[in-house]
């Protein structure tokens, strides 16, 4: 691709995400910080980008290599295009038709010998000299300022209190009380809180006031944030559990419910598609992602030693659903393993989360989880002292370790378009 590590449109791109998260200028963010964003680009794209490669592409840490295609691919995805190149169309479309750049040497626009020449040179001594006089005008302010500036430095994190409570012990919607004291922040301008990791979930709060109140639509477990300044500077865990299982159909903002005895049935549950087409959900261009949800009720479940079974069915594989994508998600606090199925011709597709390491099928083979999904599939994963083994149809589908043992914390099906589920368990090995 040429011209792909072009630094002004990394430079861009930087600027964009910088917007995005409202975090105050990149300078200042923290090592947590771009955890955190680590994180963020996870949870939006299942792709993991460590914080020092952010940091190396941020011009925090020196590094002489230019990012990689995936890397960039990644920074586009999250910032909401296909990819790189699509955020660079974007790029030049925005700036009235093209980056401005040095034009091409043809023969139009090489310098001629003689006067030419020298006027060419005589203009860029000139650009060049001006350019020097401003830097040195830029830094004479720059360091006068900085002498007459009074620098307000941010309280530590103990300064502050961040807390919440629920309305209701379980189900969904939930509205949250959180309880917290920013009085030590700077300013009181720029206060928020954020329900988890997507910056798109935070609202502004006031330095005044100790509470404030947000509605979680979706079950699961949460880190809600208070941030100051664009810093983090207090986390801590939420989980919104269910009572017994949730269907749904997920919708953008607010998830169509289902109550769990009307899509039980022989011992399946499933939404089926009159169902969603009842509700005034098309199934085409799109088909709707259906998801079940347990949260909730493993107290002494941890990744490193357990065992799942459970048997699926997607239903639908008309038009854009054609690859019948099926997701089985364990959850753990914090992270998650994350079990990706489809037909066999479209597992490149399929991406792969087991806790602390992320596995795309365009880089690996993750042809071990193909399926006939249009017959019940078995799907096995166990672990014993960190080792996971996972089996689709009883045939070994994918091993690794898992070096954190997380808390398991609940589980989600999801199916694009419908899908059924049964003889679902999950317990210790």
């Amino acid at each position: 691709m040429k011209n792909n590590n072009d630094p002004v449109y990394l430079a861009a791109c930087c600027a964009a995400i910088e917007d995005k998260l409202g975090w105050g200028a990149s300078a200042v963010w923290t090592n947590q910080d771009f955890e955190n964003l680590s994180e963020s680009i996870l949870e939006a794209t299942g792709v993991t980008l460590s914080s020092t490669t952010l940091k190396r592409i941020w011009g925090r840490v020196k590094y002489d290599s230019a990012p990689t295609a995936t890397t960039l691919n990644t920074l586009a995805r999250y910032l909401g295009y296909e990819h790189w190149r699509a955020f660079r169309q974007h790029e030049d479309q925005k700036n009235q038709g093209g980056l401005k750049r040095e034009r091409p040497r043809t023969e139009e626009n090489i310098p001629a010998a003689g006067a030419s020449a020298s006027k060419s040179r005589y203009i860029w001594t000139v650009v060049a000299l001006g350019a020097v006089i401003a830097t040195v005008i830029l830094g004479f302010n720059s360091i006068r300022n900085k002498k007459n500036m009074v620098v307000e430095e941010m309280p530590p994190p103990d300064k502050y209190k961040f807390s919440s409570r629920k309305t209701v012990t379980e189900g969904v919607p939930n509205s949250v009380i959180f309880d917290y004291d920013a009085s030590a922040a700077p300013t009181g301008d720029s206060i928020f809180i954020q329900q988890n990791w997507d910056p798109t979930k935070r609202f502004r709060v006031s330095r005044e006031q100790h509470q404030a109140t947000s509605v979680y639509y979706y079950p699961g477990h949460f880190r809600a944030r208070l941030v100051v300044d664009g810093k983090e500077v207090k986390r801590h865990s939420l989980m919104i559990t269910t009572k017994g299982w949730l269907p749904m159909i997920e919708q953008p903002d607010v998830p169509v419910y289902f109550k769990e005895e009307e899509t039980v049935r022989n011992g399946e549950m499933g939404i089926s598609e009159a169902q969603i087409l009842e509700k005034n959900i098309p199934m085409q261009p799109d088909a709707p992602w259906v998801r079940y949800s347990k949260i909730g009720g493993w107290d002494s479940l941890y990744v490193k030693n357990f065992r799942f079974d459970a048997e699926v069915i997607n239903d639908y594989g008309e038009g854009s659903a054609v690859c019948r994508h099926t997701e089985i998600i364990i959850l753990c606090e914090g992270s998650a393993i994350m079990l990706p199925l489809a037909g066999v011709g479209c597992v490149s597709d399929l991406n792969l989360l087991m806790v602390d390491h992320f596995v795309s099928g365009k880089k690996q083979d993750l042809s071990g989880f193909g399926a006939d999904l249009s017959k019940w599939t078995k799907v096995s994963c166990d672990a014993k002292d960190g080792l996971v083994t996972v089996r689709v149809d009883d045939r070994p589908a994918y091993q690794s370790t898992i070096a954190e043992d997380a808390k398991i914390v609940g589980m989600h099906f999801r199916f694009k378009g419908t899908g059924r589920v049964r003889n679902v368990t999950l317990g210790k090995l």
